[in-house]
């Protein structure tokens, strides 16, 4: 693909960064990630559901990615 060995580590080192910022998270978290990020449902349509709030769910996928942030800083 024409990228560097210095790229090539620094996505690798990243993918495995990635990797260790979802094992922090709880089963749920990382379920309702994926529902959001690449199943693409509103936070309302997790909520239905699971039958939680709206509120409960924007909570837990927000602080999900300010952990998951963490790991990158």
């Amino acid at each position: 693909t024409g990228e560097s060995v210095e790229d090539t580590v620094i996505r690798q080192m990243e993918i495995e960064t990635l990797q260790k910022a979802m094992q922090s998270l709880t089963p749920v978290q990382r379920e309702r990630l994926h529902f959001y990020f690449f199943e693409g449902m509103t936070y309302r349509q997790i909520a239905a559901k699971e039958g939680v709030g709206e509120k409960n769910i924007r909570e837990s996928i927000n602080g999900a990615v300010k952990k998951i942030k963490k790991f990158f800083d």
